[in-house]
Parts: C-alpha cells; structure tokens; sequence
C-alpha cells in the first residue's frame, strides 16, 4: 500500500444519479450485453420477415430491417477504414480479411443483398 497514493477523503465526491447511469450503461460488460441483445432482436426480426410477414410490398418492419442492416454495412465500413494506428489502408485490409468474423459478418451482408435483389 506503500506505492499508493493518499488522498484525503475530503477531495473524494459522490457520484450524482447521472453519473451513476452513465458509468453503469458505458461499462464495457453492459455495453457487451446491449449488443448481445440488439443482434438477437435483429435475428428476430429477420427471421419473423422471412418466415411470417413476408410479402410481395414490403411492409413497415421489412423497412426496419433494410435500415437496421445498413447500420451494420456502416459498422464494417468504418472498421475497415478507421485506422488510429496509422498503418494504411492496405494493411488495414489485410488485417480486416485475416479476422474470420470480419469475412462471415461481409458474407452474411452480400447473401441478404443478393437475396433482396433477386
């Protein structure tokens, strides 16, 4: 305890309810779980489109879906391009292709386009 520093606990304030929102909500577990939970109802979705709503105009929730899927085409274009290490573009997209995850999320993107185009 010896390399630790003291502080007093007069400089110490408590955290105010939004704080205490924000610190729970921004944690990276919980973070995790919001996804978690986004991608299942994102599955539901698809899955209630093909299976029981699905139509030759699209309907309201097919509109949701084509949305929410272009989040996700936004999502792996900004992995691609982001680049805070500096490496370029090229190693960027080596590095994107080599991740196994990366190649089954673009596959599963091209398969949903090409089934909506044909």
């Amino acid at each position: 305890t010896a390399l630790l520093p003291r502080s007093d606990d007069a400089d110490l304030k408590p955290l105010s309810h939004w704080q205490k929102l924000k610190a729970f909500y921004t944690a990276p577990v919980v973070v995790f779980y919001w996804n978690v939970l986004a991608y299942f109802g994102f599955l539901w979705l698809f899955s209630y489109v093909l299976l029981i709503d699905f139509q030759e105009k699209p309907s309201g929730r097919e509109y949701l879906l084509y949305f929410w899927l272009s989040t996700l085409v936004c999502e792996e274009i900004r992995q691609l391009f982001y680049d805070p290490g500096g490496f370029g573009f090229r190693r960027k997209a080596l590095l994107y292709i080599s991740s196994a995850w990366n190649c089954m999320d673009v596959a599963a993107i091209l398969i949903f386009v090409m089934g909506l185009l044909c």
